[in-house]
């Protein structure tokens, strides 16, 4: 899509769209984005657990106390606790909550799935993508990435996986390559979502309330939406974290 259409489209969706009645429980799921730099990683190359550990509590106490926007907005999402970097260190998940907030502490907010305010684009895709054709496992990819857990194995430290119990609960990452690959997923899948607006409206039935006549727009906004998250990595050494709460 061109990006003065991309702009086109961003410049209104949001105010258009944040009166949309949605069904009861689908905007209390809000999807956070946030990009961070994988070189960092490279600090557990030649590091001992013990090392980790300590390293990982000061600049999590660091990062707390001098907080970028897009940390603030992650720690609530995350239901963050003073507990995280004052409480028992020998909680089994302590390490993965500070490990958390010193990947996000350097992060930058970029555009996601649904924040405070918007639409569900990650309902929505999800719905339709199933009808897509897309699998599971894709369709999981796009909205969660992968584990957490995982990023240990990138790192070349899967020995460190006991240190950090709990990881997988704090949200899902993708790698450039992944989100290159989901890219071209989507690009694929542009004339389903842009073109079969009947077949939409049938399947968001439960999702919108008496706002068929919006179905296209809502659509077209989804996807654009996914696109420009995805189109968020500007370098193979940057990765997207991904929220949902």
């Amino acid at each position: 899509m061109p990006k003065a259409e991309f702009c086109t489209i961003h410049t209104r969706r949001d105010a258009y769209f944040a009166s949309l009645p949605f069904s009861g429980g689908v905007m209390a799921i809000l999807h956070y984005c946030y990009v961070f730099d994988t070189t960092t990683l490279s600090t557990f190359a030649n590091e001992t657990p013990e090392q980790i550990v300590a390293h990982l509590h000061a600049d999590a106490v660091a990062a707390v106390a001098k907080q970028t926007p897009a940390l603030t907005e992650a720690l609530t999402a995350l239901r963050f606790s003073p507990s995280w970097i004052n409480g028992d260190r020998e909680e089994a998940d302590v390490a993965a909550k500070q490990w958390v907030i010193c990947l996000l502490a350097h992060s930058r907010q970029v555009p996601s799935l649904g924040r405070e305010a918007e639409p569900p684009y990650h309902l929505i895709l999800k719905l339709l993508l199933e009808d897509a054709g897309w699998s599971n496992d894709s369709i999981t990819l796009l909205l969660h990435g992968e584990p957490l857990g995982t990023l240990l194995t990138f790192a070349g430290r899967d020995d460190l996986k006991p240190l950090f119990s709990g990881l997988e609960d704090r949200g899902g990452w993708l790698s450039h390559a992944q989100a290159s690959t989901l890219l071209a997923q989507l690009e694929a899948s542009r004339g389903y979502l842009l073109n079969e607006h009947a077949r939409h409206a049938q399947i968001l039935h439960d999702v919108t309330i008496g706002q068929a006549q919006r179905i296209p727009a809502l659509t077209l906004a989804a996807w654009s939406r996914a696109l420009e998250m995805l189109n968020s990595l500007t370098s193979p050494r940057e990765s997207l974290f991904l929220l949902l709460d």
